[in-house]
């Protein structure tokens, strides 16, 4: 969570003069209607790698938010059907494949909240900078539009790997960002591989005005475990509620059950408020 630095000059009665640093936290917006937007990498996310069983836990975190951008989704949707059943009011809408290594799809599950304004698009990767395009679609809830894209960067060997991914995915977001210069509701969300401290991230802290909703814990289930999901933003998006973090679904659960049944991330969300539009 963002924090800012407030200087206070404190005048004693004695005359003398002391300046101290006070850290404030910003409050959070308190607001109804509002939504919680998700990022969520399910491990290998196919029909045939899920029982029921543990599709019903997965829905049950996915069950926690209103949108939920999805990474790693293996082979045709039926995972997808199974799993809205499952999830009385929500919908999805899906990528087509992607990936000149590992094919996987992309896909926005969402409850009767939220309606798509758009269908959902694969970034033209013109000169294949990408091992995996990213995706996106135009949302409305209440008063609030948006556009969602995300993206699962590769992993690679080392961090050198992931460095043109990052630096190409921050220039995707801001050309979408420059394309409508009235609107600011553009988030950026998915599995970059890459903490927020490291090196790589460097392209992302350098867009003007960026949000990094997600600044420290682990999303990532492991005995080290690493902040790799996140969702970024224009912080002059008046929506947000600066309300934002990881799920850890997995508290009380054997590390490894957690991981094969549901996934080795965990969900990280941000609430926005939906009932008056800035744009």
């Amino acid at each position: 969570m963002k924090k800012i630095i407030l200087f206070a000059l404190l005048i004693l009665i004695t005359g003398c003069g002391i300046t101290g640093m006070i850290e404030f936290e910003e409050p959070i917006k308190v607001c109804s209607p509002n939504i919680t937007i998700a990022s969520f990498n399910i491990r290998k996310f196919s029909d045939n790698s899920r029982t029921d069983e543990e599709l019903k836990q997965i829905a049950e975190v996915l069950s926690e938010f209103d949108l939920i951008a999805v990474q790693e989704v293996l082979g045709d949707p039926v995972i997808l059907n199974r799993t809205v059943k499952m999830l009385p009011g929500y919908d999805y809408i899906v990528s087509d494949e992607v990936g000149n290594v590992q094919k996987e799809r992309y896909a926005f599950i969402f409850n009767e909240k939220i309606k798509p304004t758009s269908e959902g698009r694969t970034y033209y990767d013109k000169f294949d900078k990408f091992l995996r395009e990213p995706y996106y679609a135009s949302f409305k809830a209440g008063e609030f539009d948006f556009t969602i894209l995300t993206v699962h960067v590769k992993y690679g060997e080392s961090a050198k790997d992931r460095t043109e991914e990052m630096k190409q995915i921050a220039s995707v977001y801001e050309y979408y960002q420059e394309k409508d210069s009235a609107e600011n509701d553009l988030i950026l969300t998915g599995d970059f591989n890459t903490q927020p401290t490291q090196d790589n991230f460097d392209y992302i802290w350098q867009i003007p005005d960026v949000n990094v909703a997600i600044q420290e814990g682990k999303s990532t289930i492991g005995k080290t475990g690493n902040l790799y999901d996140n969702i970024i933003f224009d912080s002059n998006t008046a929506e947000y509620t600066r309300l934002s973090r990881i799920h850890y679904f997995d508290s009380g659960m054997d590390m490894d059950t957690a991981k094969q049944a549901i996934s080795d991330h965990r969900p990280v969300y941000a609430v926005f408020c939906t009932g008056v539009d800035d744009d």
